[in-house]
């Protein structure tokens, strides 16, 4: 912003475009560390009682005893994820492990649910094939989906769209795609491509659409949504 546009506006305006800025800068900063402190004290809630035993241990204040058993667990899950990874029986030593856990009455489906999210969080965009718009939720208006898998047989079949196929996408909820949203099949000839890749499309969503392509040859992810709709 040059000088003379700055001091050519009134007080009132120059407020306002110092709030902006600063709550642009601001805000995403509070909500990082918010988000951070909850998941140390919902970790730290749980380990509490590691912690008293530390602290009674080692005679540190309950904030150190906090610190170092969140350090002892980081250093828990990289061994073992060490050990699963580099055992020539590891991978199937986790998969008795899960299907036990998964036996278990009562225990199995959330042991299970909770097992599904971590994978799709720990593989990121590899959990998701492609990008594509289903006409969601109302006639004329659009949604960014990701496909996960082609839908099982017997569904297709008992929807009669066993001939030309169905597919099973992720419908997001923003800002973040992982941990919500829904999954719908859909036929084949209901869903449109898009060009754009799965990354792009996670950054649309994460920042609520107003991500734009950073190759200024190239239309912005809105521009070439609305080309691809043209052209059906």
């Amino acid at each position: 912003m040059s000088g003379a546009s700055h001091f050519g506006r009134s007080p009132t305006e120059r407020l306002k475009s110092y709030f902006v800025t600063g709550a642009v800068f601001v805000v995403p900063a509070i909500v990082t560390v918010g988000i951070i402190l909850f998941v140390y004290l919902s970790v730290a809630g749980y380990l509490s009682p590691v912690a008293g035993m530390i602290a009674d241990l080692t005679g540190v204040s309950d904030t150190g005893a906090d610190l170092l058993t969140m350090g002892l667990l980081l250093v828990s899950v990289v061994v073992i994820g060490a050990v699963l990874e580099t055992l020539p029986y590891g991978s199937t030593a986790a998969d008795l492990f899960h299907r036990a856990a998964e036996a278990i009455p009562g225990v199995g489906q959330v042991y299970g649910g909770f097992r599904e999210m971590s994978e799709t969080m720990a593989n990121g965009e590899e959990s998701f094939r492609d990008v594509k718009l289903v006409e969601y939720p109302s006639e004329g208006s659009y949604t960014m989906a990701f496909v996960t898998s082609d839908a099982p047989t017997y569904l297709e079949e008992s929807v009669d769209h066993a001939e030309e196929g169905m597919m099973s996408l992720f419908l997001p909820m923003g800002p973040n795609p992982v941990m919500g949203g829904f999954v719908i099949y859909v036929a084949r000839d209901r869903v449109h491509d898009i060009d754009i890749g799965v990354e792009e499309g996670l950054q649309a969503i994460i920042t609520s659409g107003v991500t734009i392509s950073e190759d200024g040859d190239e239309p912005d992810i809105g521009g070439r949504m609305q080309q691809r709709l043209e052209g059906t």
